[in-house]
């Protein structure tokens, strides 16, 4: 039953723009609110109210038992924020696919000697020296590069409304500037991303299921969030509808995914890849949710990445066993299979840059192993690739990496220790030394996100913070 704020709240009317701005994203008012109503069990509280939840020290370790039961929940729609698209605004994530591929990275040939690069583009010609210089040697160019990053604080992502559990997943809209939010206070925030108010939109506040994953749907034109936690079932909310759907059932599989907690969906929205048990990973559609196939693989699954056009999945153990599985094909046997041999308990695995050239492979050490994947054909048969840089600054265990959207930055962090994170320049391998520093307020951190331009870096942490950082390089 809902439970209706006896406050008067003024609200400025809404113009034109605004309206049709809103149903963009949201669709109709009238049919949001319609579809709201259907949902069963549905409560609200009044905007001046802290979130209605329980949190204790039990949410971190939930059991599956109460699985089948109904979650109780309640949509928020945040009816002070106006939410608006800025096509001319900078700050806001312009994004177009095709701008990252239009230009070629600077080292695609190994010998630095012979690589001529251009130093006319807008983000290169500050390297030049004179007005007359035109093209670095590969050589020259590695020296000119600063080892210092730019890097502006600005308004905490979740300012407007903050969690009050940790931050255990964050994502970015593929289009649109939002930022959604997810954690153990068992409650999924919307905000909408400037840099300087980030302003709340909306939430969803589930009665028992602590969220550790979160993430849009990737698909062309869908308004579809996917959520988990340590429940044998996920949920969709659809945003433009207000509708909430379970995703619970694997045909065959159900005793291979015995929680939905850990998830990634692929790049076009095509996959949603599930951690199993017993060396199993499932794919789902994206669109549907049904099961469509599965992959098994020797020991534990430590982590599991799509390659950008969505034909590979490549799947690593705990041991530093990988296999790549095509996508494409009908056969379930990997397409190729090696080894990390120095890789000591793998925990997280992630692909970026230019046609995924870099693989980084974070372990329980500390330690990540980056991977040039362009020198993979020239292995010879039962031999394993060879990292070509270790990056050795975190000390404890790897718990999340991010790489920026044109692959030239790698974020590396550790939740184990108090500001353990690092920024790693790519293709020199090296660590940007003045940042973070021994004052920058970044506390345990959780997860890092970049949004779709580059421009901007979101960290998450253990506190409830989503503290927010621009990238003067972009």
């Amino acid at each position: 039953m809902a439970i209706m704020s006896t406050e008067a709240t003024v609200v400025p009317p809404k113009d034109e723009e605004e309206l049709s701005l809103e149903k963009l994203v949201f669709g109709d008012q009238s049919g949001f609110e319609a579809n709201l109503r259907k949902i069963e069990n549905l409560y609200d509280y009044s905007d001046g109210e802290e979130d209605d939840f329980v949190l204790d020290a039990s949410d971190e370790e939930d059991s599956l038992e109460g699985e089948n039961q109904d979650d109780m929940f309640f949509i928020d729609d945040g009816a002070d924020a106006t939410v608006a698209f800025e096509k001319d605004n900078n700050d806001a994530m312009d994004v177009d696919g095709d701008d990252l591929d239009e230009e070629p990275a600077a080292w695609d040939d190994s010998d630095d000697e012979r690589i001529a690069v251009s130093v006319l583009s807008t983000r290169l010609k500050k390297l030049r020296q004179t007005q007359e210089e035109q093209t670095l040697s590969g050589a020259a160019y590695q020296a000119r590069l600063p080892h210092k990053i730019e890097i502006l604080r600005l308004k905490d992502a979740n300012i407007a409304r903050r969690s009050r559990g940790a931050i255990q997943s964050i994502n970015f809209h593929p289009l649109h500037p939002l930022l959604i939010t997810g954690g153990f206070d068992r409650t999924l925030r919307i905000y909408q991303i400037d840099g300087k108010s980030n302003q709340f939109v909306s939430l969803i506040h589930f009665r028992d299921l602590p969220i550790q994953t979160c993430q849009f749907l990737t698909l062309k034109g869908s308004n579809i969030v996917y959520m988990a936690g340590r429940r044998r079932y996920m949920n969709r909310w659809d945003l433009a509808s207000g509708e909430v759907e379970k995703i619970l059932r694997m045909y065959g599989q159900e005793k291979f995914q015995k929680s939905y907690e850990y998830f990634k969906i692929s790049p076009l929205g095509t996959h949603i890849a599930l951690l199993g048990s017993s060396g199993w990973v499932n794919l789902v559609s994206g669109q549907t949710g049904q099961f469509t196939k599965g992959f098994k693989v020797n020991g534990f699954v430590a982590d599991f990445v799509f390659t950008r056009d969505e034909k590979s999945l490549i799947i690593s153990n705990e041991a530093g066993d990988f296999w790549e599985f095509d996508l494409e094909s009908s056969s379930n046997k990997p397409s190729r299979r090696w080894t990390d041999a120095s890789a000591v308990n793998v925990t997280r695995i992630t692909l970026g840059g230019p046609s995924d050239r870099w693989l980084a492979v974070g372990t329980k050490s500390g330690v990540v192993n980056i991977f040039d994947r362009s020198t993979f054909e020239g292995v010879l048969p039962g031999k394993n690739p060879v990292p070509f840089k270790e990056v050795t600054n975190l000390i404890t265990a790897t718990s999340h990496l991010a790489f920026s959207p044109d692959g030239q930055i790698l974020c590396i962090s550790s939740k184990q220790k108090k500001d353990a994170l690092k920024l790693v320049h790519l293709p020199l391998g090296t660590v940007f030394s003045n940042w973070p520093t021994s004052g920058t307020p970044l506390g345990r951190v959780t997860v890092t996100e970049f949004s779709p331009n580059g421009q901007m870096l979101a960290i998450g942490n253990d506190s409830g913070k989503v503290t927010l950082w621009r990238i003067n390089h972009y």
